[in-house]
C-alpha cells in the first residue's frame, strides 16, 4: 500500500469526490422528512479510491462486494447512548450504495478508454477502507460528517490523532496483561516492575509527575489512559519486543534477565520514536482521558450508521 501523509490523503479524497444534489422536487407532504441524506449523495470511483492508496496495477483489495454485503455491512438497530447494536443487514447494500459506470479513467498505470468502474457511496467507503491498516485518519474522514460539517483539515487531522488513540489502547492493555502475567510467574513484583516500566520509557519521569506537569487530577486513571497515539505505539512496540524476548527460556530465566531485557528494549522504543517523529514520549501526553475519546468515537460512529446506511446512489 502507497503511504501517504494525511495532507496527500485529504485532497486527494476531497478533488475526487462527487455529489449528486437534487433540487426542487416536489412533495405533497414537505412536512415528512427522511433522516436519511437522499437529497445530497455524494459518491467516489473505485478507480480513485485505488489510485489514492495504491501505485499498484492490481486492485487495493481483491473485493468481493457480495461478500462485504452479506458478511461486512450493518444495520443500526438499538441506538444507545455510547453503545449500538449491529446485525447483518436486510437490505440491498450494492443497489443502495455502488453503481456500475462506463467512462475513461486511469487505475495504476494503466488506462482505459471505456470500462467499467463503481461508483461508492461514503458509506461503501467506509465499509472498505475501515480496516485499512494504521489508517485512523481515512476512517475519520468518511464519518466526518457525524462530527462536524465542512470540517478542516487541521480540525479532521486533531480528531483523528485523538480518535487513534483508542485502538492503540486496547493492544496496550492485552500487551500489559500479559506483561504481568509474566512478571508473577518470574516471582516478581508487577507494580514494581510497571513503575520501572513507565520511567524507563518516560526518561526517569513516574507517572504522578507528568499527570501533574498537565494538570491532570483524575487519579482513578492509569497516566496510559493519558498517552498520545504516537506514544503508545511506540510504547506497544517496546513491550511486544520486551514478550517476544522473554519468551525463550534461554533468554529470560529470572526477573532481573527479564528487567533487563525490558529496559533495553522500552528504551530502543523511545529513542525510535525521537527519531522518526521529532517527539519524546513525555511530550506526548493527552488532557483528555481514553475513556471520553472512546465515547466521543462510538458516538461519531452511530451518528454516521444512522445517518448515511441507507444513503441511496440508484
Amino acid at each position: 500500500m502507497k503511504l501517504l501523509n494525511n495532507t496527500e490523503t485529504f485532497d486527494s479524497l476531497n478533488n475526487t469526490r462527487h455529489r449528486i444534489i437534487q433540487d426542487g422536487q416536489f412533495s405533497l407532504f414537505p412536512e415528512m422528512q427522511s433522516d436519511t441524506p437522499k437529497q445530497d449523495s455524494e459518491y467516489w470511483y473505485f478507480s480513485d479510491i485505488h489510485n489514492t492508496y495504491n501505485n499498484e496495477n492490481t486492485p487495493i483489495y481483491n473485493i468481493d462486494m457480495n461478500s462485504i454485503a452479506e458478511k461486512n455491512i450493518y444495520m443500526p438497530t438499538d441506538l444507545t447512548k455510547n453503545h449500538i447494536k449491529l446485525v447483518p443487514c436486510n437490505f440491498d447494500f450494492l443497489q443502495s450504495h455502488t453503481k456500475p459506470i462506463k467512462h475513461a479513467y486511469k487505475m495504476g498505470n494503466i488506462e482505459y478508454k471505456k470500462a467499467t468502474d463503481l461508483q461508492l457511496s461514503r458509506y461503501a467507503c467506509w465499509c472498505i477502507l475501515r480496516h485499512t491498516p494504521d489508517n485512523m485518519f481515512t476512517y475519520t474522514y468518511f464519518i466526518s460528517p457525524a462530527i462536524k460539517e465542512n470540517i478542516t483539515f487541521d480540525e479532521l487531522e486533531n480528531i483523528s490523532y485523538q480518535f487513534a488513540r483508542a485502538p492503540e489502547r486496547s493492544v496496550l492493555t492485552r500487551l500489559n496483561q500479559r506483561f504481568n502475567g509474566i512478571v508473577t510467574k518470574l516471582n516478581g513484583t508487577a507494580k514494581i516492575l510497571n513503575t520501572q516500566k513507565i520511567k524507563t520509557f518516560f526518561d526517569n519521569h513516574n507517572s504522578q509527575t507528568l499527570k501533574s506537569a498537565y494538570g491532570i487530577t483524575d487519579t482513578k486513571l492509569s497516566l496510559l489512559d493519558f498517552m498520545g497515539a504516537n506514544s503508545m505505539h511506540y510504547m506497544i512496540d517496546g513491550l511486544s519486543a520486551t514478550l517476544s524476548i522473554a519468551s525463550n527460556p534461554k533468554r529470560c530465566t529470572n526477573i532481573n534477565q527479564f528487567e533487563e531485557i525490558m529496559y533495553n528494549q522500552l528504551n530502543k522504543a523511545r529513542q525510535e520514536m525521537i527519531q522518526q517523529t521529532g517527539i519524546k514520549p513525555e511530550n506526548d501526553i493527552q488532557k483528555t482521558n481514553i475513556i471520553s475519546v472512546q465515547k466521543e468515537l462510538h458516538r461519531a460512529e452511530n451518528e454516521f450508521i444512522k445517518r448515511y446506511s441507507n444513503t441511496k446512489l440508484r
